[in-house]
């Protein structure tokens, strides 16, 4: 979750951990992502966000449970797809 996701989420008695995403870095992120997925033995991700690189990495780490938007090719990676964005929705 970004900064401000985070904000509204720290706390919640349902979250074991919350990690927030790394700034833009290219192939950094992706690699920050891939091994915090890998060591962590993750039973559900919510991809916020739903990129496509996030929702194959969560689907590569084998996480059980893996929610996010159905857009952008993720759909096939998650467990759990919600409805796509409507026009004008903004994502926090």
């Amino acid at each position: 979750a970004g900064g401000r996701a985070a904000a509204m989420l720290d706390g919640d008695p349902v979250i074991s951990r919350l990690i927030i995403r790394p700034p833009h870095r290219g192939m950094e992120r992706a690699t920050v992502l891939r091994r915090t997925l890998s060591a962590g033995r993750y039973d559900t991700v919510v991809l916020f966000q739903s990129t496509l690189s996030n929702a194959l990495l969560a689907f590569i780490q084998a996480v059980p449970c893996r929610v996010g938007f159905a857009q952008d090719g993720c759909k096939p990676f998650l467990t759990h797809p919600v409805g796509e964005r409507g026009n004008g929705e903004h994502i926090v």
